[in-house]
């Protein structure tokens, strides 16, 4: 079997480091955030991605963004349902 070799090499053009929860809507909505700790990663990510198209583009050219967060992650599984 060939091994093949990637190489990624990332630029960061911005960082965007919110302060309050309505700065973060796409972790911080009750409809997404789940028993405090966790959020639902499908609706997070959405939310995220809305968020890139409707302001993110309007800052800074990219064809990349990534979501750092501090909560755990769910996909609509136990025990949470």
């Amino acid at each position: 079997m060939k091994k093949i070799h990637y190489r990624l090499t990332q630029f960061v053009g911005a960082i965007n480091a919110v302060q309050t929860a309505t700065d973060s809507p796409w972790t911080e909505s009750p409809s997404i955030k789940v028993n405090g700790s966790f959020v639902q990663a499908y609706l997070a990510l959405d939310s995220f991605q809305n968020w890139t198209i409707t302001t993110l583009k309007r800052l800074i050219s990219f064809d990349q963004a990534t979501l750092f967060s501090g909560y755990g992650v769910y996909f609509n599984c136990w025990p949470f349902e």
